[in-house]
């Protein structure tokens, strides 16, 4: 017997025949190939390739090739065997085909160079035909196989020793695998290898994979194997929950759940998903003129999502309470409870279940507000005692500051009114006046802020402090007229908190249009011109704004000398009320602020030079 290709060269046609009939449309070799055993043999030696002739059918062609002389002993191919197995290679059914039986055609027989090629083919649809309902229902499900072994008896003289039909052997010795045909005779070392391509062999063209794959939000597909050609194969996804069926993707589109394909290639599909969602148009609601609006989409799957997401209005004056499906009025609101309106509460989570619930929905959403409450705190600012109960409010009334009800930090000084700041000179507000509580809330800077404290301090207005020391002078410059009230205030330094330095006014008090300043209450009427040695008192009387006065009485001393060098001494910033002072102790009281409060402490140090 002569071969005119290898195993391996015969092994790349087939190959290429495969692809060829997997992408129709790309002809690989002319149409003589199926009508000409020769030039088939050449193309794809003994190989088993499948032609599609329809969309569900086609043949399956094998070639043979023997020495046209019948002299000697030689083995002949005398039909075939297809094994149908399952996936896991379990036999389902052999079904035989005879050359010379009803089942295989012969297309071509051709003699060259003393040898005989014969052409023969059976239709896919006649092998569908003679398969029992294991096989069939493995080939509709994709999990069937099919394997061809030539059925071989060895010929001498020309006349076979076995013989066959389309039932299977009938008689003599027909073998169909490589063992028993390879050891029947003595053949050549070439003649056995050649054997090992008649057996086993898959047709090539025949069968096709069609993958199938779950994406996203699918929860099962089904449909996908291996599947002879012209099978009708139904794909079918189920969609996880919380997800809608978004279509198949792949080798082409299918915007349906289920469908089916007559297979005729290799195919490959994904199955997606694509996740329920509910649309809310979230309103401002500040009246029902506003129309101002926010919409969110709330898609099944993601997590950390509320009602209201992303939203952060606010109003001065009043807080949100929650989302409700209706619109209401501030006034609506004040009347009614929170669970009578309240559909959603503010940052309700949404969950999965919402979503599948409302699907497609577009649902309005009205923010409700209700009128902020506060409470006003007051606070003493270095009161010695005393309260001033909390008073409340809510943000849209008026509110009339309480009076004083605070001891003084310190005698000498008047409570003036009230502030948003401890360290403010002048009050903001005056007591038993009447105040938007927006306005005090403003200020504070908690108009958005619900059920917020706001704390208003006790602003005092304190006294002046004079700064002086007793003075010498001469009797000559007291009788010469020097000792005026002028010269005697060059040596009072007089400067108050709230005011700042307060300047001279004479002896008269202070003038109409003064708001504050400082004077002599006492000075003699000869303007010492008649005093004698000695000493004489005068006292300096400060007022400020607020009528807040301090006086300080020092002594002018009077001597028959001249007076080498004056002293100026300067006085203790407060002065030490008599309240403090334990005159059978002869010091200060160890509950007196100065030595109780640190700033006064060290301004008492700083006087004494301690």
């Amino acid at each position: 017997m002569r071969h005119r290709w290898g195993y391996r060269a015969i092994a790349g046609l087939c190959l290429t025949a495969l692809l060829c009939l997997a992408f129709p449309g790309r002809e690989a070799v002319q149409a003589g190939v199926w009508d000409n055993a020769r030039d088939y043999y050449d193309t794809y030696g003994n190989a088993a390739v499948f032609r599609p002739t329809t969309g569900n059918d086609g043949i399956i062609y094998c070639a043979t090739v023997g020495a046209q002389a019948t002299g000697g002993t030689k083995y002949r191919t005398i039909g075939w065997r297809i094994r149908v197995t399952d996936g896991a290679g379990n036999l389902l059914q052999n079904i035989y085909c005879a050359v010379g039986g009803s089942c295989l055609a012969r297309y071509s027989v051709v003699a060259s160079d003393g040898y005989e090629y014969n052409l023969y083919g059976f239709s896919l649809g006649s092998l569908r035909g003679r398969m029992n309902r294991s096989a069939l229902e493995a080939l509709k499900c994709g999990n069937c196989r099919m394997i061809l072994d030539a059925c071989m008896a060895v010929t001498r003289g020309g006349v076979a020793l076995g013989s066959m039909n389309d039932s299977g052997p009938t008689g003599g010795m027909v073998y169909m695998d490589y063992s028993g045909i390879s050891n029947a005779e003595a053949w050549t070392e070439a003649s056995r290898e050649a054997l090992h391509s008649y057996f086993g062999k898959t047709v090539q063209g025949l069968f096709f994979e069609l993958s199938v794959a779950a994406g996203e939000g699918i929860q099962s597909v089904s449909g996908g194997g291996v599947y002879c050609y012209g099978t009708e194969v139904t794909l079918s996804a189920t969609v996880a929950r919380g997800y809608e069926f978004g279509g198949w993707r792949g080798t082409d589109y299918r915007g349906t759940r289920s469908f089916t394909v007559t297979v005729a290639g290799n195919y490959r599909w994904t199955a997606y998903g694509m996740p329920k969602w509910v649309q809310v148009c979230h309103y401002r609601n500040l009246s029902t003129e506003d129309s101002c609006r926010i919409t969110n989409e709330y898609i099944y799957g993601r997590s950390n999502q509320f009602i209201g997401q992303g939203i952060s209005w606010r109003r001065a004056g009043y807080h949100p309470i929650g989302w409700s499906t209706l619109r209401y009025t501030d006034e609506q609101v004040r009347e009614a409870r929170d669970v009578e309106l309240v559909a959603y509460p503010l940052n309700t989570p949404v969950s999965g279940d919402w979503i599948i619930a409302h699907h497609r929905e577009n649902i309005p959403l009205y923010l409700l507000w209700r009128i902020n409450h506060y409470y006003f705190d007051f606070d003493g600012n270095k009161a010695t005692g005393g309260a001033v109960d909390t008073m409340e409010a809510d943000s849209d009334e008026g509110l009339i500051l309480p009076d004083n009800g605070f001891e003084k930090p310190v005698e000498n000084c008047r409570f003036v009114g009230w502030d948003l700041d401890p360290e403010a000179l002048e009050q903001g507000y005056n007591a038993l006046e009447e105040y938007s509580v927006m306005e005090l809330v403003t200020a504070a800077g908690k108009e958005y802020e619900n059920q917020a404290h706001v704390t208003l301090y006790a602003i005092w207005d304190y006294a002046p402090c004079i700064e002086t020391g007793d003075l010498y002078y001469s009797l000559d410059d007291a009788h010469a007229g020097k000792i005026s009230p002028a010269e005697l205030a060059k040596y009072v330094k007089v400067t108050d908190r709230e005011d700042g330095p307060l300047k001279w006014t004479g002896t008269e008090g202070l003038p109409e249009d003064a708001h504050n300043g400082f004077y002599i209450e006492n000075y003699p009427e000869d303007g010492f011109c008649s005093s004698l040695e000695g000493n004489v008192p005068i006292t300096f009387v400060a007022v400020d704004h607020v009528g807040n006065e301090t006086r300080e009485t020092i002594r002018v001393n009077l001597v028959d000398t001249t007076v080498a060098m004056r002293s100026e001494a300067v006085g203790n910033i407060r002065f030490i009320d008599g309240n403090h002072w334990e005159e059978d102790r002869g010091g200060l009281s160890e509950h007196s602020v100065w030595r109780r409060r640190p700033e006064y402490l060290e301004l008492l140090k700083g006087a004494l030079g301690l």
